[in-house]
């Protein structure tokens, strides 16, 4: 029955890649996506293999078998299930005829984790309970995460469409991370919706669904990652600004909303010292102290004031980029040591990049900036949290897609529209 499930869903979700105008691209053709559709589904369940046998992560088999709880409350009053799937978790007010579904759940008491059993107790409704149903489903959710993501890029490339395809279709940690039942799958599923349709609104070509895209996408980023939000969030001001004030060079424009973003968090610290953003930095970088692992490794302590934070930045950017190193993998998987090799493979972009950058393109161009804006931003974020190489890897991923995008961009000889589409 299971394998006749797979294929089912297989077959239904390739029917739709070919048959619908939801994949509709002039440059990407059907049969395209639904290659990499299929080889999405193929890392999934090498994912899902690699993580039961080889490392221990066991996160995705939590989320599923805490949603099975959820899913059982369907059974006792329809209600019931409604309310766990989409009530607020509130760690407070626990309502009584909840109570015996919330208590047998470990993740209710995080919004991010808990947003995953939310995800697969709504697959449960067409799965029948079997996991491999699920990673066929998060595997063409993030299928059109990426895709949309694709279309938000594409009139940037003008005829480089193949290394754009390469970029986000082949790079293999976004193969790999995006396809497994895990929080980056929501996360690209999220920006891709907010990140095309924000590009349609801002240049007045209003559709309603581009408005419930954004909409739907936002909540979701923040249900999932919030600080992956926080991060995006002043980059998308910044394009709306960058749209309207066309005049004013685009690094000018970028510069000032992401210094003005930083004063603002100093000043939230130190106004609102009890629920500081530098206070919850420290308090998250505690949670990787006391869970060591096989690829942990020295970082700075943090200690919740602005000066410790603002001098380990350079280090923390330092951190996310050059790990793996060897040291991190001898006690770990061979996984490790392929994100190793594709992380220096990405280094020595970077330092091409840095070598053959046009620096009017960088001055001009919103997408390169908000690409590498967003994308050392959240590294720097990752560095001074994070000192676990496994875990870093798969918080990199989301990184890739812009830093490749925006490294390649400010390159590139031939001048591009400020905002293109």
């Amino acid at each position: 029955m299971e394998i006749l499930l797979v294929i089912f869903y297989i077959v239904f979700f390739s029917f739709i890649i070919l048959k619908t105008p939801l994949f509709k691209s002039n440059t990407l053709t059907k049969q395209y996506i639904l290659a990499f559709f299929l080889i999405k589904v193929v890392a999934g369940f090498s994912y899902t293999y690699i993580f039961n046998n080889i490392i221990n992560g066991k996160d995705i088999f939590v989320y599923f078998n805490e949603s099975q709880i959820v899913f059982s409350a369907l059974k006792d009053n329809p209600l019931y299930f409604i309310q766990l799937v989409f009530g607020p978790n509130d760690l407070n007010n626990i309502p009584n005829h909840l109570a015996p579904y919330i208590h047998a759940m470990g993740f209710w008491f995080d919004q991010g984790d808990y947003m995953m059993v939310r995800l697969n107790a709504i697959f449960h409704l067409f799965s029948f309970g079997y996991f491999s149903v699920h990673v066929v489903f998060i595997s063409f959710l993030s299928l059109i995460g990426i895709y949309n993501i694709y279309k938000f890029f594409e009139p940037s490339f003008n005829g480089d469409k193949l290394l754009l395809i390469t970029f986000l279709f082949f790079t293999p940690s976004i193969v790999f991370w995006y396809s497994g039942l895990h929080k980056e799958a929501v996360v690209i599923l999220a920006l891709g919706f907010i990140l095309n349709s924000y590009q349609h609104l801002i240049q007045n070509d209003f559709k309603l669904r581009y408005l419930i895209a954004i909409i739907f996408g936002t909540l979701l980023l923040i249900m999932v990652r919030f600080y992956v939000f926080a991060i995006f969030f002043p980059g998308l001001l910044a394009l709306f600004l960058s749209y309207r004030f066309t005049k004013t060079p685009t690094l000018y424009i970028f510069s000032s909303i992401y210094i003005l973003f930083a004063i603002l968090i100093v000043c939230y610290h130190y106004y609102f010292p009890s629920i500081s953003p530098f206070a919850e930095m420290m308090t998250r970088q505690q949670y990787f102290f006391n869970t060591p692992g096989n690829t942990s490794y020295t970082i700075p302590a943090l200690d919740g004031t602005v000066i410790n934070t603002f001098k380990n930045m350079p280090r923390a950017l330092f951190n996310s980029l050059i790990h793996p190193v060897p040291k991190d993998c001898f006690s770990s998987s061979f996984l490790c040591f392929m994100a190793m090799v594709e992380s220096y493979l990405i280094v020595g972009i970077i330092l091409f990049g840095i070598l053959r950058i046009k620096w009017q393109r960088f001055m001009d161009s919103a997408i390169i900036n908000y690409c590498l804006f967003s994308s050392i931003t959240l590294l720097i974020l990752m560095g001074l949290i994070v000192n676990n190489a496994g875990a870093l890897v798969r918080y990199k991923s989301v990184v890739l897609p812009f830093l490749l995008v925006g490294i390649y961009l400010a390159t590139q000889p031939k001048r591009m529209a400020k905002f293109s589409h």
